[in-house]
């Protein structure tokens, strides 16, 4: 699974193969039947913030 962190960063460099490893992360927060709801619902929180904040210093870069 991503970390947010390397989400982020894949969001601003714009790495579009990264765009997928992100959906294909949160898909498998889904599927995992072992993590509490809310857990999956903060660990896609995470991953939707990081992702912003990646297309954010993206466009400050530009």
């Amino acid at each position: 699974m991503l970390t947010p962190q390397k989400i982020r960063v894949a969001f601003e460099y714009k790495k579009p193969e990264r765009y997928q490893l992100a959906y294909e992360s949160i898909v498998e927060i889904m599927r995992n039947t072992a993590i509490p709801r809310h857990k999956k619902l903060q660990a896609i929180g995470m991953t939707i913030d990081a992702a912003e904040s990646g297309m954010l210093r993206a466009e400050k870069l530009r």
